[in-house]
Parts: C-alpha cells; structure tokens; sequence
C-alpha cells in the first residue's frame, strides 16, 4: 500500500506540473479523492497518506526546480506555498476515516 500511495503522490505531482491552468480546485479535488479512498481503507494511517499524497505536489515543483523545468503557470509566491497542498491530502484522508468508522458502525447495527 505505501508503494501505491507514492505512485499516486507521483501521478498527482506530475498533474499539478503539467495542466495550463493555475486554478487550484481540480488538484485539490484529486487530493482530496485519493487521500479519502487511502484513508477509508487504512483508517490507523491516515496522517502518513495524507503526508505521502500530500507532498507529492511540492516535491514535485522542488524537483521540477532542480531540473530547470518551469510549469505552464506561474507559481507564486514561492514553491514554498506548495506545501498547502498537504491541507486538502489531510481533509480527504480523514474524511476517509470518519466515513469508513461510519459505515462500520451502519454495519454493525443492521447486523
């Protein structure tokens, strides 16, 4: 599971770099989507996906930095505001937790 979720981490990181927009709501969708189903199904880590998928954008503009690639938009202030990416990875991994402990305890009362 952890090498599925730096695969994500990677996947999200490459989109963030290479869509023509700077609009920050799809990203943080597809955060929130993948942090969720990692949460929901490995309740007990969801602090280490939301940190995996999360840095999976700042890692990957420090890199995309290192290799003298720029993406199509600009990133402002600094690649250092990247790193907000890491709130909606942590939202959708605990919303993921609280959704499955809730359907466990549907679960548990139709039983």
């Amino acid at each position: 599971m952890p090498l599925l979720a730096v695969f994500v981490a990677v996947v999200v990181g490459y989109v963030d770099t290479h869509t023509r927009t700077d609009d920050n709501l799809p990203m943080a969708l597809i955060l929130i989507v993948c942090a969720f189903c990692f949460g929901f199904a490995q309740p007990q880590r969801a602090w280490l996906w939301a940190l995996i998928i999360g840095l999976g954008v700042p890692v990957a503009h420090l890199t995309g930095l290192l290799f003298g690639y720029r993406p199509p938009y600009p990133v402002e202030p600094s690649v250092m505001a990247t790193f907000i990416a890491l709130l909606p990875a942590l939202v959708g991994a605990y919303m993921g937790v609280l959704t499955g402990f809730a359907a466990r305890a549907l679960k548990a009362a139709w039983s």
